[in-house]
């Protein structure tokens, strides 16, 4: 049933709570429809501070920034920064061991917070909110949902309460996106498909098998950053994020004068020796980080799926070894990278270029945010969600 919804108060939201970035869509409702989706980034660190913190935090400022840049929250008598105050100001850090899903039911409020702080939402309004996990993590949706529920119903973004509803709430494993877009366009053809949907971001490799009507799936801990700790252990003191930038923009044309920029040396000689140290770095750890993927993958998928669908910016960086080897192993499958929704989303959000690789990483949250706004307004297409 299509819920009662006034324009000033109803929002959809679609996150997708990376490790290197947490990416967030959303649009208000307008009338009869939603309005223009629009994008908003945030880094994804989050942190445990004390409210003492938080005053001189406050009371240091000079200016007001962008709200999705300055989130602090206070949930259960607890505090916490979220995305570029928490990594910037209160120096976190992003735990790669932890659930993606605790998380991600801060990084929610922080993002809803924000979007109502930008949008003048009242303090009260109602969410429709689809999120992403990966499959290990998918399973326990229902728990996630009934803390996300309870969260969203009483917490403090800024100073400022709020008491958020939230009607409806769609889960999926990741690569169920561009699953479900495929879906849209096959209809009943569909399922009876057996599709395998890779999903490759910086902490996890997720492969995800669609078959008439159900669901199984793989995740390893094998996405981005086992390629920089890699490139790491034989390089010294290179700061992750960086290195994360430097080693994408490379891609496969590893040369000494693209890491001049993260080079530690300050002595000329002893800097150029080591951006050749590093550049040699790279070029073993991605020989040697293909062969951990192209081991694990030949694993986990079949040789009779009718189609594969790539997508990820992990998945960008390979995109030449796994064209290669998909199209060799398993050539009898069709191949799509991303459900053909790069240029959907770089047209949609204007996307310049300038980073590179960052429409192969929202393709699979924006088809979430598609499929979510057709079960809004009523639109049917095959469950692929929990």
């Amino acid at each position: 049933m299509k819920p009662n919804i006034h324009t000033s108060d109803y929002l959809i939201v679609a996150l997708d709570p990376g490790t290197s970035l947490t990416k967030v869509m959303y649009s208000l409702f307008a009338g009869s429809e939603f309005g223009k989706p629009k994008l908003m980034l945030m880094d994804a660190t989050v942190t445990q501070v004390s409210l003492s913190a938080i005053e001189h935090y406050e009371s240091s400022r000079l200016t007001g920034g962008q709200a999705e840049h300055e989130c602090w929250l206070r949930y259960k008598s607890k505090y916490y920064a979220v995305g570029y105050l928490a990594e910037n100001y209160f120096r976190g850090f992003v735990n790669l061991k932890e659930l993606k899903y605790e998380a991600a039911v801060l990084k929610v409020l922080a993002a809803v917070g924000a979007i109502a702080s930008k949008c003048k939402l009242p303090y009260r309004y109602k969410l429709s909110l689809a999120v992403p996990l990966p499959y290990g993590e998918w399973k326990d949706s229902e728990k996630f949902k009934k803390q996300l529920g309870m969260a969203l119903s009483d917490f403090n973004y800024r100073g400022s309460k709020y008491e958020v509803e939230l009607i409806k709430f769609l889960c999926t494993p990741e690569g169920g996106g561009h699953a479900l877009m495929r879906a849209e366009t096959l209809r009943e053809e569909f399922n009876s498909k057996k599709v395998l949907s890779i999903m490759m971001g910086y902490r996890d490799i997720s492969v995800v098998k669609f078959h008439r009507g159900t669901i199984q799936g793989y995740t390893e801990k094998l996405g981005m950053s086992t390629m920089l700790n890699l490139v790491k252990q034989r390089t010294s003191g290179q700061d992750e994020k960086r290195l994360l930038v430097a080693v994408y923009r490379a891609g496969r044309r590893i040369t000494a004068s693209k890491f001049k920029g993260i080079a530690l040396s300050s002595n000329e000689v002893d800097r150029c020796s080591e951006t050749k140290c590093i550049a040699l770095a790279v070029k073993q750890a991605r020989e040697d980080y293909w062969l951990l993927v192209n081991q694990w993958l030949k694993i986990v998928l079949e040789y009779d799926a009718e189609e594969i669908i790539v997508g990820g910016g992990t998945a960008d960086y390979l995109r030449q070894e796994l064209n290669k080897f998909l199209s060799k192993d398993y050539r009898n499958s069709e191949l799509s990278w991303a459900a053909n929704l790069e240029r959907d989303v770089e047209i949609l959000f204007s996307l310049n270029g300038e980073e590179e690789g960052m429409a192969m990483r929202l393709t699979d949250v924006y088809g979430v945010l598609r499929f979510l706004q057709k079960q809004i307004t009523k639109t049917s297409l095959p469950a692929l969600v929990g």
